[in-house]
């Protein structure tokens, strides 16, 4: 159990936010363990009169996670001295790229309900480093439970030019 120093995961939150992850970790030490994950975007079948759910692409994550040591006034226990278990903070690297299509709809004749389709298709590249930080327990012996958060800085590019924050972006 303790000899084990890699694991798979997968993010089970992710297909209610329309993309997979699947995640690989490798300990290298009792401390410090690599993370990366990839995923696809855009999961379930598109609905063409909504942009939202209109994306298809995909997302690459890679990091170092750090385990925090654990108190000196208490025992770990075995399941607790896991290199893969305990809180943590993990610095990491996010990239993805995805193309959302738009829909757009224009009447001419308010008399007549007739319309005209308009198709846009978009580029979308992001980058961000993302500090996040939190607790990995190990349930049995061939499970574990993640949670986390994080905070971070990115960058996004649309059809190869930087976006703003301004209104029209």
């Amino acid at each position: 159990f303790l000899s084990r120093k890699h694991e798979l995961s997968l993010d089970v939150l992710s297909p209610a936010l329309d993309h997979v992850t699947v995640g690989y970790e490798q300990a290298l030490g009792h401390h410090v363990s690599l993370v990366a994950k990839a995923g696809y975007i855009g999961l379930w079948e598109t609905n063409s009169y909504d942009d939202v759910f209109n994306s298809k692409g995909g997302l690459l994550t890679a990091g170092v996670k750090f385990t925090l040591p654990y108190s000196t006034k208490r025992i770990p226990s075995a399941r607790d001295a896991h290199p893969l278990s305990g809180w943590y903070l993990r610095p990491e690297l996010v990239l993805s790229a995805w193309t959302r299509t738009r829909y757009s709809y224009y009447y001419y004749d308010p008399y007549f309900p007739s319309s005209q389709q308009q198709k846009t298709t978009y580029d979308y590249t992001s980058a961000a480093l993302v500090l996040s930080i939190g607790r990995q327990v190990l349930l049995g012996e061939r499970f574990t439970f993640d949670i986390s958060g994080g905070f971070g800085y990115g960058a996004q590019w649309r059809d190869g030019k930087a976006t703003n924050s301004g209104f029209n972006d």
